[in-house]
């Protein structure tokens, strides 16, 4: 009663869980709609002034898939977190997303590595195709052109004499690696900070040796580089 006193608007502290959810997933779609017919509306206002009649919305999204935002749902876990407190969230991001791509007024793209959450969508969505790709660690070429891109424009330093030798370097470090993302992004964080390519990844398999004790064995090692 206090907050329609003061703010003319319900609390919602007596709603479902459940219902907030919609509530919030509801608003999310309505902005999500403005934002991809916000040149269709110029649109409207042109022809408005010009006096021609103009294209339906429908038509306008169909033709024009490029205005549409891309939604991207990472840790879509459905399946594994089904039997949790708060598991129903994941079958409403799911036929929330379906609405959008129903009504044409979003891309929605899901990140999971839950594959039987791949049956919840087809659910939510029967009538639609769901196109999968598998992603997996880059290739070394990948890597190395990566890293050079972000690293080529910093100084030489005093431990090079020319960038020749400088990328040798670097790409010695980076094979050694693998081609996970977050690794060579890390990898090239500790460059910048100052680190050799060699003192980047002897400091990154140290992170992973601690992080690797703490979690099995509670017990700390010391580790040496060659």
């Amino acid at each position: 009663m206090l907050s329609v006193g003061l703010t003319g608007q319900k609390s919602g502290l007596s709603e479902t869980k459940e219902s907030q959810v919609k509530n919030i997933l509801s608003v999310s779609s309505t902005a999500i709609r403005d934002i991809a017919l916000d040149e269709y509306d110029r649109m409207v206002d042109a022809a408005a002034e010009s006096g021609t009649a103009p294209m339906k919305v429908a038509d306008y999204l169909q033709q024009n898939p490029g205005e549409k935002p891309v939604i991207v749902i990472d840790r879509f876990e459905a399946v594994k977190k089904q039997n949790g407190n708060n598991g129903f969230i994941y079958q409403e991001i799911a036929d929330w997303a379906s609405n959008l791509v129903q009504l044409n007024i979003a891309h929605v793209i899901f990140i999971t590595d839950d594959i039987g959450s791949l049956q919840v969508l087809k659910n939510s969505l029967p009538s639609h195709l769901i196109r999968r790709t598998i992603l997996r660690d880059a290739t070394p070429a990948v890597c190395e052109s990566y890293v050079w891109d972000s690293l080529k424009d910093y100084p030489i330093g005093k431990f090079y004499a020319s960038d020749e030798k400088r990328k040798a370097s670097l790409f010695e470090a980076v094979d050694a690696l693998g081609g996970r993302l977050f690794d060579i992004q890390m990898f090239v964080r500790r460059i910048k900070s100052g680190d050799t390519p060699a003192e980047a990844l002897d400091g990154l398999i140290y992170q992973t040796i601690e992080e690797l004790s703490q979690v099995f064995t509670n017990k700390d090692y010391k580790f040496t580089s060659n």
